[in-house]
């Protein structure tokens, strides 16, 4: 996009002398300190939520609750940042002009409201600050968000924004503590924020559809055939059956019936691992597709496996990536998938990179969910 220093300025981004007090419709965009990916992954031009990511979206969902006189209306959770609708002077719920909130994505089953799954690349960001395509571009100035909550009902733009980044943060630190969320160094969200005030019904419309709609334009994560493999790659001739399971599951191996020839996986979440014991022990053949590379050396048990002709290790990172990815393990599950002739779901977490992996698969393929 060419720079317009109408747009893409970093000073203020509150418009001077304007009453965000009043009744209207606003855009915000919010973005995570230091531009950290806390909330989830980009797969297939989906979000895949992490629990902190899921927290926001409830967060967001709660404020109508919360706060009388707010609508949350579209909104999405994405890695490090958070673009959203909000209604400052909505009347009650149901009310007949009250505009009706926009239905989630097709694919999606049911978000209270807008499309909390669904991704809109990062720009608003005030790192990144072009409005969405289709938003008034009227050259109205932004600036400063201001102050904390007032005293009586009403709620200002700037409150509304206070008062999800202070929720949102109470509850991500209870995450850190309670759940072993990653931590996070002073701030869970920068100061500043985006808006753009919306003045027109079409203006609104076109702001809704960007964030429904622009999943399309989101990064894919794509396959590649892996180019360096250890052990025995006869095993590809085999019908592969693959087991994959949600990080949430427990480290237990759940039988495999009928029994499969050769189990492929990137063996990455505890109950992928519990299978991949059970398999090491029953001599049933595997392919072990790395989200990493490849290891100069083996553990005693996986080299005698990969000796005795039982396993193959594969993968397209060369053996100075040894830390893992969010997003090769994406990568990992997906050409898995794409491999397989059959599919087992040890354990399946909704809005889950898996469950957007799985609905994003090209072609059918025999899926088996244990739970």
């Amino acid at each position: 996009m060419t720079y317009d220093p109408a747009i893409h300025h970093r000073r203020s981004i509150r418009l001077r002398g304007y009453d965000y007090a009043q009744p209207g419709w606003y855009f915000v965009t919010i973005c995570v300190q230091d531009r950290r990916p806390l909330f989830g992954t980009l797969v297939n031009g989906r979000m895949a939520l992490t629990e902190a990511g899921r927290m926001v979206r409830d967060v967001w969902n709660e404020i109508p609750a919360h706060y009388p006189g707010v609508g949350a209306d579209a909104f999405v959770v994405m890695p490090d940042h958070f673009h959203g609708v909000v209604h400052v002077g909505a009347p009650p719920r149901g009310c007949p002009n009250e505009p009706a909130p926009p239905r989630g994505c097709p694919d999606e089953p049911a978000p209270p409201r807008g499309c909390p799954n669904e991704p809109a690349p990062p720009r608003g960001c005030p790192d990144e600050p072009a409005p969405p395509r289709g938003c008034p571009d009227d050259g109205q100035p932004r600036g400063q968000p201001r102050g904390v909550a007032p005293t009586g009902d009403a709620l200002s733009l700037p409150d509304v924004v206070h008062r999800f980044k202070t929720l949102s943060t109470t509850r991500y630190i209870a995450g850190v503590t309670q759940h072993g969320w990653p931590r996070f160094d002073g701030k869970l969200w920068q100061r500043n924020y985006y808006d753009i005030i919306v003045r027109t019904d079409t203006a609104l419309a076109n702001i809704r559809a960007y964030i429904c709609n622009n999943p399309a334009n989101a990064n894919v994560v794509r396959y590649g055939e892996p180019r360096l493999t250890v052990g025995n790659t006869d095993l590809l001739k085999l019908p592969k059956t693959a087991f994959l399971a949600s990080r949430d599951g427990d480290r237990s191996a759940p039988v495999l019936t009928p029994t499969p020839s050769c189990v492929i996986s990137g063996f990455l979440s505890p109950m992928e691992q519990a299978v991949f014991d059970a398999c090491l022990a029953a001599g049933t053949p595997m392919v072990w597709v790395l989200a990493r590379g490849i290891p100069k050396t083996f553990a005693p048990r996986i080299q005698r496996a990969i000796d005795g002709g039982r396993m193959l290790v594969m993968s397209p990172f060369d053996a100075t990536v040894t830390a893992f990815s969010a997003r090769r393990a994406a990568w990992c599950n997906q050409y898995v998938l794409h491999v397989a002739e059959r599919v087992v779901v040890g354990r399946l977490t909704q809005d889950g990179m898996l469950a957007c992996l799985l609905a994003d698969m090209e072609t059918e393929k025999p899926i088996q969910v244990l739970q």
